[in-house]
């Protein structure tokens, strides 16, 4: 079957979860050229030989450290074989097609890229949309029309017709054709009384799709139920149409809300399947349908389990026992997910708490707040609102803009319903406005309409509002907490003079609306001989946010504590400064568990009385922002480029040692207590697959973590006393479970199982790592939200 380009088709390859941590330039060497290249290849019909590209730049724009390049692409193909047009004529009730393009021609698509570049040193998002081919353009392949098409020569346009056979299609010659395409179906399933396929394109790609209920209504008609079983939905469908032309409908459900939209699939019967050409390609097979409808029985409640939680992980789309290494399900899903502990049965889709940190501030968008359940069926109390939405932190209330006004109602998940919004202003012109936090119970607006005082905050319990004037502080382009109470913006990079530049914080409390300013210049103390040079001001960048007011910020490497109001910075640390005295620069940072330590690696140098002999020195340390406790850690191995660490806890980290002799090679475990180093495995990760451990302590903390995970070679297990890693003999790859004293416990192979494209980079993590609990609205009657 062709697919030319199919349309609206997106191809997005995920190298890994980003974290950005490099600015990169389109135009330069680092530009991700294969992927592109890889991208590009999957867009392409089988029809088409990729046989050069290029690209120049439209666009570039740089978010934080990131570098979002727009390129346009120019892609030249060379046809596999010859491309046709219809003609507009018909001949014995058939269309006609005229050859427009002979085989070996090479033709030219246009399309686009978008690269987020991180230069190799983090993850790299690579999106790539070639447009669709028209056919009144250069045509398209033969196989692209539905069969039954007949050719027209072009250079003898009433010479005899031969009747077209699309190039893909499997049908056998020797095969009889029943009397049509309604009786072919049912010939071709017999008894049985549904028809089980799956989808393969899109987001529920490898879903299955079920058509049941199957009625006959004509020579080239029938009738049915199609069931997503996956996302608990169903419509009646219709197909119809003269042999080798069918059209596949999807009407809409009743009520129209629990159904999908309207679509329409332009399909065919080809050998033992009955195939899509346009849309998302079902395939519905008759020696595959008992094989999927058993599939699905066994893995239809994937996320229901018995025993302890602390006992699984998610690896790509299995469930794993840790203890045991044992592959428990193949169906799992590969969303990292909370348990809600009072809606029994529904979980918590934990990306979504990365919206907390995009404006507005402390607020989900309404798209982003759903539940699922086993079967994996959205659970949303705003579904179907079309209004500009958005949701409080904890869940309880909701606001939207509408006819000028701000309107507001609360949610209850128990019932999964939305009272009907109330309007708390009431004056109806409020137009364009534009929310950029939500600090309890107010909302902060920016009013473009307003010109003395563009900060408008509504309180979503009294609707009391309040008009203020924008500041440093007070803006709403400002950066912003996760829970939406504290803005703040920086002086920036400035051009310093010999007595030095100075930099400040400006921070707003949106609690007390009082503001307040923290110095935000960097001092390295760097020497040229014995003149010690001015500070530097610099642009401050959250790198993670450890608590509600606490962040560590990339540029200073220090924590910025605005519940406190107070900086913490590499020159407070007693113990740095005895080790570097003339000179410190940061170089990079690991996280510790919790929100009270934080590895740091320097460089600096000790100064001589001749220049050319001082001597350039590299620390790693431990400090303990609370105490200002600075402790000194040691270089191992890759521990110097600080490659494959993890934190086990706050005293203790592994690390792989991948060169020098036998005896050194494998994972090594470090105490700092007792300063002992400890070989636990002649192995080391091989990062074949990517482990994802908690950025958090407790599940308070969880609320607040940005980002929710750290990436990492192992995943680690306090609870259980050991480390997960994989690793590669041969040709084989196998998960490694090594205990914190040395022993090993497990080695398995990884099930090949489970391990498909679409979780390419085989994410490895704890399972349900915290629990929720969604707010419930007591009432009598309960109204759903129309607006």
């Amino acid at each position: 079957m062709s697919n030319l380009l199919a349309p609206a088709r997106v191809f997005v390859l995920f190298i890994v979860p980003v974290l950005f941590s490099l600015m990169a330039q389109a135009e330069s060497d680092t530009l991700p050229k294969t992927e592109i290249e890889q991208a590009i290849r999957q867009q392409l019909d089988a029809a088409y030989e990729l046989r050069e590209w290029s690209h120049s730049l439209i666009k570039q724009v740089r978010k934080g450290p990131v570098s979002i390049n727009q390129l346009a692409l120019e892609v030249i193909v060379e046809l596999k074989e010859p491309l046709y047009r219809r003609t507009g004529q018909q001949h014995d009730g058939k269309q006609l097609v005229r050859q427009t393009r002979p085989k070996g021609e090479r033709i030219v698509l246009k399309g686009q890229a978008v690269v987020a570049d991180t230069g190799g040193l983090g993850a790299n998002q690579i999106q790539v949309v070639l447009s669709p081919g028209a056919e009144n353009e250069a045509g398209l392949p033969l196989g692209s029309y539905p069969a039954g098409f007949v050719i027209v020569d072009n250079e003898a346009e009433a010479a005899s017709l031969a009747p077209a056979t699309p190039v893909n299609s499997q049908a056998k010659a020797s095969k009889p054709a029943l009397a049509g395409p309604v009786q072919q179906l049912l010939g071709m399933f017999g008894d049985q009384k549904a028809i089980w396929g799956e989808e393969t394109w899109g987001a529920y790609k490898g879903s299955p799709v079920v058509l049941r209920a199957l009625k006959q209504t004509g020579d080239h008609s029938l009738e049915g139920i199609i069931d997503y079983p996956n996302q608990g939905l169903s419509n009646p469908f219709v197909l119809m149409g003269p042999a080798g032309s069918l059209t596949l409908q999807i009407k809409p459900a009743s009520p129209a809300g629990k159904g999908v939209p309207r679509t329409l699939y332009r399909v065919s019967l080809e050998d033992d399947q009955l195939v899509a050409r346009r849309g998302p390609v079902i395939p519905l097979s008759r020696s595959k349908s008992e094989l999927l409808r058993q599939t699905f029985e066994r893995e239809r409640a994937p996320w229901q389990f018995e025993g302890d939680k602390s006992d699984y992980a998610q690896l790509g789309n299995m469930l794993i026992n840790v203890n045991t290494l044992e592959r428990v399900s193949d169906g799992w899903g590969i969303q990292p997910l909370a348990q809600v502990t009072n809606l029994p049965g529904r979980f918590w889709p934990m990306q979504t708490n990365y919206q907390l940190t995009s404006a507005p501030f402390g607020a989900y968008r309404a798209s982003d707040v759903h539940t699922e359940d086993p079967k994996r069926v959205s659970f949303n109390p705003l579904a179907g609102i079309s209004a500009p939405t958005w949701v409080a932190s904890d869940l309880s209330r909701y606001v939207s803009l509408k006819q000028g006004d701000v309107w507001a109602g609360t949610l209850d998940w128990q019932a999964g319903t939305a009272s009907a919004p109330q309007n708390l202003t009431g004056i109806g012109v409020l137009n364009n406005l534009k929310p950029f936090a939500w600090c309890e119970q107010h909302v902060f607006f920016f009013n473009p309409q307003a010109s003395d005082k563009p900060i408008l905050r509504v309180n979503t319990q009294s609707g009391e509002l309040k008009e203020m004037s924008e500041s440093k502080a007070l803006h709403h382009s400002a950066q912003g907490s996760p829970d939406g109470c504290f803005l703040f913006t920086s002086d920036g990079r400035m051009v310093h003079s010999a007595q030095g530049a100075k930099s400040n914080l400006y921070v707003a409390d949106l609690r007390s609306l009082e503001t307040f300013t923290l110095d935000a210049s960097f001092d390295g103390r760097h020497y040229v001989g014995t003149q010690k040079q001015p500070a530097l001001a610099q642009a401050i960048m959250v790198q993670s946010w450890v608590g509600r007011g606490l962040f560590w910020s990339s540029r200073q490497f220090g924590w910025f504590d605005l519940t406190n109001r107070k900086r913490i910075s590499p020159h407070d640390f007693a113990g740095v400064v005895k080790d570097l005295p003339y000179s410190i620069r940061p170089l990079d940072m690991l996280p510790i568990p919790g929100d009270r330590h934080i590895e740091v690696s320097y460089t600096g140098f000790l100064q001589s009385t001749d220049a050319q002999k001082d001597k350039q020195i590299k620390k790693r340390y431990r400090l303990e922002r609370v105490t200002g406790k600075a402790i000194s850690l040691p270089l191992f191995g890759d521990v110097a480029s600080r490659q494959g660490v993890v934190w086990v806890d706050e005293n203790r980290y592994v690390y792989p040692i991948r060169k020098g002799g036998l005896n050194e090679l494998g994972t090594w475990l470090y105490d700092i207590r007792s300063k002992k180093l400890t070989r636990l495995s002649h192995f080391y990760a091989d990062e074949k697959i990517h482990a994802q451990n908690r950025a958090f302590a407790s599940a308070a903390q969880a609320v607040w973590s940005t980002p929710l995970y750290h990436d990492a070679s192992y995943l680690v297990l306090p609870d259980k006393n050991r480390i997960l890693f994989s690793v590669m003999r041969g040709n084989l790859q196998e998960l490694v479970s090594v205990s914190l004293d040395g022993k090993e416990l497990a080695r398995k192979p990884v099930p090949a199982s489970g391990m498909t494209q679409s979780n390419a980079g085989f994410r490895l993590r704890r399972l349900h790592p915290y629990d929720i609990s969604l707010p419930f609205v007591q009432r009598g009657a309960v109204q759903s939200a129309r607006q």
